[in-house]
């Protein structure tokens, strides 16, 4: 019995949780503006996230945010890649990336984003450093405006959503990307 104790203290205490609230539109149709979602806090010890993990982090130098504020996006390139983006196409090292979690408008929806959302000039992402994109592509302000995010910035993975005002939404799994 002591031993079960120990085990599950040792459980709770490696994985501290803190419950956020998704900030804006930008997660679409992952998450909902106004969801609240638990996350795991500094779940990677050292080491990095995996693509497609959905994090929080605070804005890096030079991006637009009140004080305080956190953002939340998915990863999508890794340190040392190269990631480039034509017509919201995401090509990893020369590869196209399988997204089947966007949100992304028709040619002739309105409010379609500019060209220049919509396309990344190939670049290699420096050692420690992660690309950030909000899944609704056309409504994400993220590395494609501010630049890869370095890992000492990611505070939290996001894990399950916990309460929201859309069906079909509370009890998400967030660290499946299909």
């Amino acid at each position: 019995m002591v031993c079960w104790m120990v085990a599950v203290l040792l459980l709770t205490s490696s994985c501290a949780t803190k419950r956020f609230r998704c900030p804006s539109s930008a997660m679409m149709p992952t998450m909902y503006a106004g969801d609240i979602f638990r996350a795991e806090l500094d779940p990677y010890d050292g080491r990095g996230p995996a693509r497609g993990d959905i994090v929080v982090f605070t804005p890096p130098p030079g991006a637009e945010a009140k004080k305080g504020t956190y953002f939340l996006k998915r990863v999508i390139g890794l340190p040392g890649e190269l990631i480039e983006m034509d017509d919201f196409e995401v090509f990893i090292d020369g590869q196209r990336l399988d997204e089947p979690y966007l949100l992304l408008p028709g040619p002739d929806a309105p409010g379609r984003a500019a060209d220049n959302l919509a396309t990344i000039r190939r670049q290699q992402i420096p050692p420690g450093q992660y690309y950030l994109m909000g899944d609704n592509r056309s409504n994400s302000y993220d590395s494609r405006a501010f630049g890869p995010v370095p890992l000492d910035l990611i505070i939290a993975r996001a894990l399950v959503v916990t309460r929201s005002g859309y069906d079909g939404q509370k009890g998400k799994d967030l660290t499946r990307t299909e």
